[in-house]
Protein backbone atom coordinates (compact mmCIF):
# COMPACT_ATOMS: atom_id res chain seq x y z
CA UNK A 1 0.00 0.00 0.00
CA UNK A 2 1.24 3.45 -1.11
CA UNK A 3 1.79 6.52 1.17
CA UNK A 4 -1.07 8.01 -0.49
CA UNK A 5 -3.38 4.97 0.10
CA UNK A 6 -2.64 5.14 3.98
CA UNK A 7 -3.01 8.53 4.62
CA UNK A 8 -6.84 8.22 2.45
CA UNK A 9 -7.12 5.44 4.74
CA UNK A 10 -6.86 6.75 8.08
CA UNK A 11 -8.42 10.17 6.95
CA UNK A 12 -12.19 7.50 6.52
CA UNK A 13 -11.76 6.36 9.92
CA UNK A 14 -11.34 9.80 11.35
CA UNK A 15 -14.46 10.18 9.45
CA UNK A 16 -16.17 7.46 10.51
CA UNK A 17 -15.52 8.17 14.36
CA UNK A 18 -16.38 11.44 13.95
CA UNK A 19 -19.73 10.53 12.77
CA UNK A 20 -19.87 8.23 15.38
CA UNK A 21 -19.26 10.54 18.20
CA UNK A 22 -22.20 13.29 16.94
CA UNK A 23 -24.85 10.32 16.73
CA UNK A 24 -23.81 10.01 20.53
CA UNK A 25 -24.28 13.12 21.22
CA UNK A 26 -27.37 14.40 19.81
CA UNK A 27 -29.04 11.15 21.49
CA UNK A 28 -27.48 12.75 25.10
CA UNK A 29 -28.60 16.54 23.69
CA UNK A 30 -25.09 17.48 24.20
CA UNK A 31 -23.20 19.51 22.82
CA UNK A 32 -20.74 17.55 20.23
CA UNK A 33 -17.34 18.98 21.48
CA UNK A 34 -18.57 19.08 25.05
CA UNK A 35 -17.05 15.31 27.08
CA UNK A 36 -19.83 14.22 28.52
CA UNK A 37 -19.96 14.09 32.71
CA UNK A 38 -19.63 11.47 35.24
CA UNK A 39 -22.55 10.40 37.10
CA UNK A 40 -21.60 10.85 40.95
CA UNK A 41 -23.90 8.78 43.43
CA UNK A 42 -24.54 11.39 46.40
CA UNK A 43 -23.09 9.49 49.69
CA UNK A 44 -25.04 8.01 52.29
CA UNK A 45 -23.70 10.74 54.47
CA UNK A 46 -25.45 13.48 52.15
CA UNK A 47 -28.50 11.55 51.77
CA UNK A 48 -29.16 11.86 55.39
CA UNK A 49 -29.58 7.79 55.48
CA UNK A 50 -28.65 5.94 58.29
CA UNK A 51 -28.30 2.48 59.56
CA UNK A 52 -31.93 2.64 61.26
CA UNK A 53 -33.61 4.14 58.38
CA UNK A 54 -32.20 2.05 55.76
CA UNK A 55 -34.88 -0.54 54.28
CA UNK A 56 -34.51 -3.66 55.80
CA UNK A 57 -36.18 -6.99 54.80
CA UNK A 58 -38.21 -8.57 57.39
CA UNK A 59 -37.96 -12.38 58.04
CA UNK A 60 -40.83 -13.57 58.61
CA UNK A 61 -43.16 -14.70 62.16
CA UNK A 62 -41.87 -17.64 63.21
CA UNK A 63 -38.70 -18.03 61.11
CA UNK A 64 -35.46 -17.95 63.32
CA UNK A 65 -33.29 -15.32 62.28
CA UNK A 66 -29.83 -16.53 60.69
CA UNK A 67 -26.64 -15.22 62.62
CA UNK A 68 -23.85 -14.57 60.48
CA UNK A 69 -20.95 -16.74 61.64
CA UNK A 70 -18.06 -14.11 62.60
CA UNK A 71 -14.69 -14.77 61.15
CA UNK A 72 -12.15 -16.52 62.97
CA UNK A 73 -8.70 -14.62 63.58
CA UNK A 74 -5.89 -15.98 61.82
CA UNK A 75 -3.94 -14.17 64.62
CA UNK A 76 -4.59 -13.38 67.92
CA UNK A 77 -4.73 -9.60 67.91
CA UNK A 78 -4.62 -8.74 71.81
CA UNK A 79 -1.17 -9.94 72.91
CA UNK A 80 2.00 -8.62 71.95
CA UNK A 81 3.66 -10.52 69.42
CA UNK A 82 0.55 -12.01 68.41
CA UNK A 83 1.70 -12.33 65.00
CA UNK A 84 3.73 -15.48 66.08
CA UNK A 85 0.76 -17.21 67.17
CA UNK A 86 -2.20 -18.62 65.24
CA UNK A 87 -5.21 -19.82 66.67
CA UNK A 88 -5.92 -23.75 65.61
CA UNK A 89 -9.27 -25.63 66.48
CA UNK A 90 -10.36 -23.01 69.22
CA UNK A 91 -8.75 -24.30 71.68
CA UNK A 92 -4.99 -24.14 70.61
CA UNK A 93 -2.71 -21.40 70.21
CA UNK A 94 0.32 -22.78 67.33
CA UNK A 95 3.10 -20.48 68.17
CA UNK A 96 5.88 -20.38 65.36
CA UNK A 97 9.66 -19.98 66.04
CA UNK A 98 10.08 -16.46 63.45
CA UNK A 99 11.45 -16.26 60.02
CA UNK A 100 10.29 -20.48 60.04
CA UNK A 101 7.03 -20.74 60.22
CA UNK A 102 7.11 -24.48 62.51
CA UNK A 103 6.94 -24.83 66.37
CA UNK A 104 9.69 -26.01 68.84
CA UNK A 105 8.34 -27.23 71.76
CA UNK A 106 11.13 -25.38 73.86
CA UNK A 107 10.87 -21.99 71.64
CA UNK A 108 7.03 -21.63 72.22
CA UNK A 109 7.57 -22.30 75.58
CA UNK A 110 10.20 -19.57 75.76
CA UNK A 111 7.89 -16.83 73.75
CA UNK A 112 5.14 -17.20 76.01
CA UNK A 113 6.84 -17.26 79.33
CA UNK A 114 6.39 -13.68 79.91
CA UNK A 115 2.75 -13.86 79.48
CA UNK A 116 2.48 -17.05 81.36
CA UNK A 117 -0.15 -15.02 83.69
CA UNK A 118 -2.77 -15.35 80.85
CA UNK A 119 -4.49 -18.19 82.26
CA UNK A 120 -6.73 -18.42 78.84
CA UNK A 121 -3.32 -18.01 76.03
CA UNK A 122 -1.56 -20.39 78.24
CA UNK A 123 -3.83 -23.18 78.04
CA UNK A 124 -4.19 -23.00 74.39
CA UNK A 125 -0.50 -23.36 73.71
CA UNK A 126 -0.30 -26.50 76.33
CA UNK A 127 -2.92 -27.65 74.23
CA UNK A 128 -0.99 -27.30 70.95
CA UNK A 129 2.31 -28.56 72.79
CA UNK A 130 0.18 -31.44 74.10
CA UNK A 131 -1.26 -32.78 71.00
CA UNK A 132 2.23 -32.30 69.23
CA UNK A 133 4.26 -34.42 72.08
CA UNK A 134 1.43 -37.25 71.67
CA UNK A 135 1.79 -37.17 67.84
CA UNK A 136 5.46 -38.33 68.43
CA UNK A 137 7.66 -37.44 71.56
CA UNK A 138 10.54 -38.06 69.54
CA UNK A 139 10.10 -34.48 67.25
CA UNK A 140 11.18 -30.80 68.41
CA UNK A 141 9.29 -29.37 65.94
CA UNK A 142 6.03 -29.15 63.95
CA UNK A 143 3.90 -27.82 61.04
CA UNK A 144 0.41 -26.01 61.24
CA UNK A 145 -0.88 -28.45 59.46
CA UNK A 146 -0.82 -32.09 58.40
CA UNK A 147 1.01 -33.24 55.86
CA UNK A 148 -0.67 -36.59 54.03
CA UNK A 149 2.19 -37.13 51.42
CA UNK A 150 5.55 -36.81 52.77
CA UNK A 151 8.96 -36.67 50.05
CA UNK A 152 11.18 -39.69 50.61
CA UNK A 153 13.33 -37.14 52.07
CA UNK A 154 11.57 -36.61 54.48
CA UNK A 155 10.10 -40.25 55.93
CA UNK A 156 13.86 -40.73 55.90
CA UNK A 157 14.27 -37.90 58.68
CA UNK A 158 11.04 -39.24 59.97
CA UNK A 159 8.95 -36.02 59.10
CA UNK A 160 5.73 -36.75 58.25
CA UNK A 161 2.35 -35.66 59.76
CA UNK A 162 2.25 -32.86 61.58
CA UNK A 163 6.31 -33.32 62.73
CA UNK A 164 8.56 -30.80 60.88
CA UNK A 165 11.92 -31.98 62.40
CA UNK A 166 12.02 -35.37 64.27
CA UNK A 167 15.64 -34.05 65.95
CA UNK A 168 15.40 -35.92 69.66
CA UNK A 169 15.58 -32.98 72.07
CA UNK A 170 15.65 -33.88 75.60
CA UNK A 171 14.98 -30.19 76.69
CA UNK A 172 11.30 -29.91 74.80
CA UNK A 173 10.13 -32.34 77.20
CA UNK A 174 11.17 -30.40 80.26
CA UNK A 175 10.00 -27.09 78.49
CA UNK A 176 6.53 -28.50 78.16
CA UNK A 177 6.51 -29.66 82.35
CA UNK A 178 7.96 -26.22 82.85
CA UNK A 179 5.03 -24.30 81.79
CA UNK A 180 2.52 -27.32 82.57
CA UNK A 181 3.46 -26.76 86.52
CA UNK A 182 3.31 -22.90 86.40
CA UNK A 183 -0.42 -23.13 84.85
CA UNK A 184 -1.41 -25.42 87.32
CA UNK A 185 0.31 -23.77 90.42
CA UNK A 186 -0.58 -20.45 89.59
CA UNK A 187 -3.30 -20.46 87.19
CA UNK A 188 -5.15 -22.96 88.64
CA UNK A 189 -5.28 -25.08 85.58
CA UNK A 190 -6.93 -28.45 85.43
CA UNK A 191 -4.12 -30.55 84.55
CA UNK A 192 -5.76 -34.29 84.20
CA UNK A 193 -6.16 -33.85 80.27
CA UNK A 194 -2.07 -33.86 80.26
CA UNK A 195 -1.30 -36.67 82.47
CA UNK A 196 -1.30 -39.16 79.53
CA UNK A 197 1.53 -36.37 77.59
CA UNK A 198 3.06 -36.23 80.50
CA UNK A 199 3.63 -40.25 81.09
CA UNK A 200 4.85 -40.05 77.66
CA UNK A 201 7.42 -38.41 78.39
CA UNK A 202 8.25 -40.33 81.45
CA UNK A 203 8.34 -43.58 79.55
CA UNK A 204 10.08 -42.10 77.06
CA UNK A 205 13.30 -40.69 79.20
CA UNK A 206 13.04 -44.08 80.95
CA UNK A 207 13.60 -46.01 77.73
CA UNK A 208 16.61 -43.57 76.50
CA UNK A 209 17.95 -44.06 79.78
CA UNK A 210 18.67 -47.68 78.23
CA UNK A 211 19.12 -46.26 74.72
CA UNK A 212 21.89 -48.86 73.44
CA UNK A 213 19.17 -51.85 74.19
CA UNK A 214 15.47 -50.54 73.82
CA UNK A 215 15.56 -47.45 72.15
CA UNK A 216 13.49 -47.56 68.65
CA UNK A 217 14.65 -44.17 67.75
CA UNK A 218 17.30 -43.40 64.82
CA UNK A 219 18.53 -40.72 63.11
CA UNK A 220 20.08 -40.50 59.61
CA UNK A 221 21.83 -37.52 60.06
CA UNK A 222 23.24 -39.74 63.66
CA UNK A 223 26.33 -41.89 63.46
CA UNK A 224 26.11 -46.18 63.55
CA UNK A 225 23.09 -45.89 60.99
CA UNK A 226 21.35 -43.35 63.15
CA UNK A 227 21.66 -44.91 67.10
CA UNK A 228 24.29 -42.06 67.89
CA UNK A 229 27.67 -41.93 69.13
CA UNK A 230 28.17 -45.30 71.85
CA UNK A 231 27.29 -44.69 75.49
CA UNK A 232 26.54 -47.16 78.50
CA UNK A 233 24.46 -46.78 81.29
CA UNK A 234 24.53 -44.06 83.86
CA UNK A 235 21.13 -43.17 85.15
CA UNK A 236 21.23 -40.44 83.03
CA UNK A 237 19.05 -40.00 80.22
CA UNK A 238 19.82 -39.83 76.35
CA UNK A 239 19.59 -37.17 73.58
CA UNK A 240 20.25 -37.50 70.12
CA UNK A 241 20.37 -33.45 69.71
CA UNK A 242 21.46 -30.21 71.62
CA UNK A 243 18.85 -27.34 72.51
CA UNK A 244 21.11 -25.67 69.28
CA UNK A 245 19.19 -28.63 67.48
CA UNK A 246 22.84 -30.18 66.29
CA UNK A 247 23.76 -33.39 66.79
CA UNK A 248 25.57 -34.39 70.16
CA UNK A 249 29.11 -35.90 70.53
CA UNK A 250 28.36 -37.46 73.51
CA UNK A 251 24.75 -38.80 74.25
CA UNK A 252 24.30 -37.44 77.49
CA UNK A 253 23.51 -33.59 77.66
CA UNK A 254 24.17 -32.61 81.27
CA UNK A 255 22.01 -29.09 81.16
CA UNK A 256 19.18 -31.28 80.01
CA UNK A 257 19.71 -34.08 82.66
CA UNK A 258 19.99 -30.99 85.05
CA UNK A 259 16.75 -29.45 83.46
CA UNK A 260 15.21 -32.88 83.69
CA UNK A 261 15.75 -33.32 87.41
CA UNK A 262 13.99 -29.98 88.01
CA UNK A 263 10.78 -30.89 86.25
CA UNK A 264 10.17 -34.28 87.54
CA UNK A 265 10.42 -32.52 91.11
CA UNK A 266 7.17 -31.11 89.44
CA UNK A 267 5.36 -33.82 88.24
CA UNK A 268 5.78 -35.50 91.53
CA UNK A 269 4.02 -32.51 92.97
CA UNK A 270 1.53 -32.77 90.14
CA UNK A 271 0.83 -36.54 89.71
CA UNK A 272 2.26 -38.18 93.11
CA UNK A 273 0.75 -41.16 92.41
CA UNK A 274 3.48 -41.78 89.40
CA UNK A 275 5.80 -43.48 91.34
CA UNK A 276 8.51 -44.20 88.66
CA UNK A 277 9.35 -40.91 88.59
CA UNK A 278 10.90 -40.56 91.91
CA UNK A 279 13.36 -43.06 91.03
CA UNK A 280 13.78 -41.84 87.36
CA UNK A 281 14.60 -38.71 89.19
CA UNK A 282 17.58 -40.15 91.51
CA UNK A 283 18.61 -42.30 88.84
CA UNK A 284 19.39 -38.83 86.51
CA UNK A 285 21.10 -36.72 89.66
CA UNK A 286 22.85 -40.03 90.51
CA UNK A 287 24.32 -40.13 87.14
CA UNK A 288 25.24 -36.36 86.81
CA UNK A 289 27.34 -36.58 90.11
CA UNK A 290 28.80 -39.53 89.33
CA UNK A 291 29.83 -38.77 85.26
CA UNK A 292 29.05 -35.02 84.68
CA UNK A 293 32.04 -33.74 86.05
CA UNK A 294 35.37 -33.00 85.35
CA UNK A 295 38.53 -31.89 87.59
CA UNK A 296 41.23 -29.00 86.73
CA UNK A 297 44.67 -29.42 87.50
CA UNK A 298 44.05 -27.71 90.89
CA UNK A 299 41.14 -30.25 91.77
CA UNK A 300 38.43 -27.77 90.79
CA UNK A 301 35.33 -29.95 89.92
CA UNK A 302 33.50 -28.44 87.14
CA UNK A 303 30.26 -30.06 84.96
CA UNK A 304 30.55 -31.72 81.42
CA UNK A 305 28.70 -30.46 78.90
CA UNK A 306 28.15 -33.87 77.49
CA UNK A 307 29.38 -37.45 78.69
CA UNK A 308 28.88 -40.97 77.49
CA UNK A 309 29.29 -42.74 80.72
CA UNK A 310 32.66 -44.32 78.82
CA UNK A 311 34.41 -41.48 80.17
CA UNK A 312 34.26 -38.53 77.54
CA UNK A 313 33.57 -35.48 78.68
CA UNK A 314 33.01 -32.47 76.27
CA UNK A 315 34.29 -29.37 77.83
CA UNK A 316 32.31 -26.60 76.03
CA UNK A 317 29.00 -24.71 76.39
CA UNK A 318 26.66 -22.77 74.03
CA UNK A 319 24.60 -20.43 74.09
CA UNK A 320 21.07 -22.72 73.85
CA UNK A 321 19.22 -23.21 76.70
CA UNK A 322 19.61 -25.31 79.06
CA UNK A 323 23.25 -24.71 78.74
CA UNK A 324 26.05 -24.86 81.68
CA UNK A 325 25.89 -20.99 82.16
CA UNK A 326 21.96 -20.86 82.65
CA UNK A 327 21.85 -24.13 84.93
CA UNK A 328 20.88 -21.21 87.82
CA UNK A 329 17.80 -20.06 86.03
CA UNK A 330 16.49 -23.71 85.19
CA UNK A 331 16.88 -24.44 88.97
CA UNK A 332 17.71 -21.97 91.07
CA UNK A 333 17.55 -23.93 94.19
CA UNK A 334 19.15 -27.88 93.23
CA UNK A 335 22.57 -26.85 91.48
CA UNK A 336 25.90 -27.11 93.43
CA UNK A 337 27.04 -23.31 93.76
CA UNK A 338 30.91 -24.11 93.92
CA UNK A 339 31.00 -26.46 90.84
CA UNK A 340 29.01 -24.20 88.78
CA UNK A 341 30.76 -21.04 90.12
CA UNK A 342 33.76 -22.61 88.37
CA UNK A 343 32.08 -23.94 85.54
CA UNK A 344 30.65 -20.38 84.68
CA UNK A 345 34.36 -19.07 85.12
CA UNK A 346 35.70 -21.60 82.67
CA UNK A 347 33.11 -21.23 80.12
CA UNK A 348 33.23 -17.37 80.61
CA UNK A 349 36.56 -17.56 78.84
CA UNK A 350 39.08 -18.47 76.24
CA UNK A 351 39.25 -21.98 77.42
CA UNK A 352 35.52 -22.41 76.04
CA UNK A 353 35.68 -23.50 72.44
CA UNK A 354 32.57 -21.07 71.80
CA UNK A 355 33.65 -18.04 73.62
CA UNK A 356 34.13 -15.22 71.57
CA UNK A 357 35.82 -12.12 72.44
CA UNK A 358 36.05 -8.84 69.74
CA UNK A 359 35.51 -5.37 69.66
CA UNK A 360 32.20 -4.91 69.85
CA UNK A 361 31.12 -7.70 73.15
CA UNK A 362 32.29 -11.05 74.60
CA UNK A 363 29.77 -13.58 74.91
CA UNK A 364 29.00 -17.10 74.15
CA UNK A 365 28.34 -18.39 70.43
CA UNK A 366 27.33 -22.02 69.02
CA UNK A 367 28.59 -24.64 66.38
CA UNK A 368 25.18 -24.20 64.88
CA UNK A 369 26.04 -20.25 63.91
CA UNK A 370 29.20 -19.25 62.15
CA UNK A 371 32.81 -18.87 64.10
CA UNK A 372 32.89 -15.43 65.97
CA UNK A 373 29.39 -14.96 66.24
CA UNK A 374 27.60 -14.77 69.80
CA UNK A 375 24.05 -15.41 70.70
CA UNK A 376 22.82 -12.26 72.42
CA UNK A 377 20.69 -15.12 74.80
CA UNK A 378 24.70 -15.65 76.21
CA UNK A 379 24.40 -11.87 77.13
CA UNK A 380 20.32 -12.17 78.61
CA UNK A 381 21.73 -15.15 80.60
CA UNK A 382 24.68 -13.80 81.73
CA UNK A 383 22.44 -10.61 83.49
CA UNK A 384 20.31 -13.51 84.92
CA UNK A 385 22.54 -15.24 86.99
CA UNK A 386 25.10 -12.80 87.70
CA UNK A 387 23.48 -10.05 89.09
CA UNK A 388 27.17 -8.25 89.12
CA UNK A 389 27.17 -7.93 85.65
CA UNK A 390 23.27 -7.43 84.86
CA UNK A 391 23.65 -3.35 84.27
CA UNK A 392 26.72 -4.06 81.87
CA UNK A 393 25.41 -6.89 79.89
CA UNK A 394 21.62 -5.41 79.69
CA UNK A 395 23.21 -2.22 78.21
CA UNK A 396 25.60 -4.20 75.76
CA UNK A 397 22.16 -5.94 74.89
CA UNK A 398 20.22 -2.86 74.13
CA UNK A 399 23.67 -1.99 72.08
CA UNK A 400 23.51 -4.91 70.38
CA UNK A 401 19.82 -4.41 68.92
CA UNK A 402 18.86 -3.94 65.19
CA UNK A 403 15.86 -2.77 63.47
CA UNK A 404 15.12 -2.55 67.40
CA UNK A 405 15.30 -6.61 67.70
CA UNK A 406 17.56 -9.15 69.50
CA UNK A 407 18.59 -11.55 66.49
CA UNK A 408 20.25 -15.35 66.51
CA UNK A 409 23.48 -14.03 66.86
CA UNK A 410 25.79 -11.86 65.87
CA UNK A 411 29.69 -10.52 64.99
CA UNK A 412 31.95 -10.44 67.93
CA UNK A 413 33.53 -6.77 66.11
CA UNK A 414 30.10 -5.55 64.25
CA UNK A 415 26.28 -6.27 65.23
CA UNK A 416 25.08 -5.24 62.24
CA UNK A 417 26.32 -8.75 60.84
CA UNK A 418 23.53 -11.40 62.33
CA UNK A 419 22.19 -14.54 61.33
CA UNK A 420 18.26 -14.80 60.83
CA UNK A 421 16.47 -11.83 60.96
CA UNK A 422 13.41 -12.70 63.14
CA UNK A 423 14.25 -15.05 65.95
CA UNK A 424 11.85 -14.49 69.03
CA UNK A 425 13.17 -16.69 71.64
CA UNK A 426 15.71 -14.06 72.98
CA UNK A 427 13.21 -11.54 72.95
CA UNK A 428 11.14 -12.91 75.09
CA UNK A 429 14.11 -13.62 77.06
CA UNK A 430 15.27 -10.41 77.43
CA UNK A 431 11.71 -9.44 78.90
CA UNK A 432 12.84 -11.76 81.82
CA UNK A 433 15.77 -9.71 81.99
CA UNK A 434 13.64 -6.27 82.26
CA UNK A 435 10.93 -7.81 84.73
CA UNK A 436 13.56 -8.56 87.07
CA UNK A 437 14.99 -4.91 87.42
Amino acid sequence: MSNGHVKTFFAILAALACLNFIFIAKLENTPCKETPKLRRFPSLDALNITHTNVPKKETPKGVPKKETPKKKPKYLEVISGSHYFKLLNNDSIFVKTGDISDMWIRDSTAQVWPLRSHASLIEKVLNMQSFFILQDPYANSYRDHKVKSSTLSDLRLGRKGWVATRNYELDSGCYFIRLLHYAWSHNNLEIDKYKTTVELLIDTWIIEQNHEEKSPYRYAELPRNGLGSPVTWTGLTWTGFRPSDDPHKYGYHIPSNLFAVKVLGYVLKMFPELLRVRKLREEILSGVNNYGIWKDAQNNKHYCYEVDGLGGCNKMDDANVPSLLSIPYIDPEGYDRVIWQNTYKWIWSSKNPYFYKGRFAEGIGSPHTPKGYIWPMSLVIRAIVDPSVSKEMRAKIEESKVRGKLHESFYKDDPRRLTREDFNWPNELYKELVALA
